[in-house]
């Protein structure tokens, strides 16, 4: 059947987690109560933090890392008890934290700036040029995906669900919006996602096409909603285009 519409999740499959590295730590500098510490254990506090969040000093991806929500549970225990061997109250790193939303503001422009979307950008000219109609899906805020799409560019996409949408992902109702929008049954769709929960929803919501993308989960995992996992979203976006 031909794909007359694209669902792209935006972490981790059009927008790699590993760009996080950089302004995750420029914005544990600022929201750590790090006052107390010397320039050495500073940085290791830092780096102790970034990877409690899912990101190591090299760019890797933790996949036990608290960026992804089915790591919450586990993740709350380790902030609080590396709070205490860095001599840190557990309060006050919590309500550092909190601010995350706000991590954009911490060079992540810049960073969004020198990375090659070229290859994704031609792809996306492309489907659009085949009246394929295209989606961006996040449970980011509004203020962040903004400040993506400025960069990636804000005309690719017709449709957008973020946090302030009526509804978020993983509600079906994201893909029943999405088709009465675009006039485009959800069998004639197809949905690119690194998340086994997005494909999941897809396959509640009756998308036609289910895409995975390696990354943050095994591809076992992504094949129990999917016989297409791909290594990155150009490969994934040549599949349909």
């Amino acid at each position: 059947m031909e794909t007359k519409a694209i669902i792209l999740d935006k972490d981790g499959t059009l927008f790699p987690y590993t760009l996080w590295t950089v302004p995750v730590r420029a914005f544990l500098a600022s929201a750590l109560p790090l006052s107390c510490l010397e320039k050495e254990r500073r940085e290791k506090c830092i780096s102790r933090f970034s990877e409690i969040l899912g990101l190591s000093e090299k760019g890797d991806v933790k996949m036990d890392g608290l960026f992804f929500r089915r790591n919450y549970l586990y993740s709350f225990p380790r902030l609080f008890f590396a709070s205490l061997s860095f001599g840190l109250s557990p309060l006050k790193v919590a309500n550092g934290l909190l601010k995350i939303e706000k991590r954009w503001e911490y060079g992540m422009t810049e960073t969004l700036e020198a990375y090659d979307f070229s290859s994704t950008r031609r792809l996306l000219d492309k489907a659009k040029k085949s009246n394929v109609k295209l989606a961006l899906f996040t449970n980011d805020s509004p203020s962040s995906t903004e400040a993506f799409l400025k960069t990636f560019g804000e005309d690719y996409f017709s449709f957008l669900v973020d946090s302030s949408s009526p509804h978020h992902k993983p509600s079906v109702k994201t893909i029943e919006d999405f088709s009465l929008f675009s006039e485009v049954k959800p069998s004639e769709m197809a949905l690119i996602s690194d998340s086994s929960r997005d494909l999941r929803m897809g396959r509640k919501g009756g998308v036609g096409k289910l895409i995975g993308i390696l990354g943050t989960e095994k591809k076992e995992r992504l094949e129990r909603y999917t016989s297409f996992v791909f290594p990155d979203i150009e490969s994934a976006l040549k599949s349909l285009i």
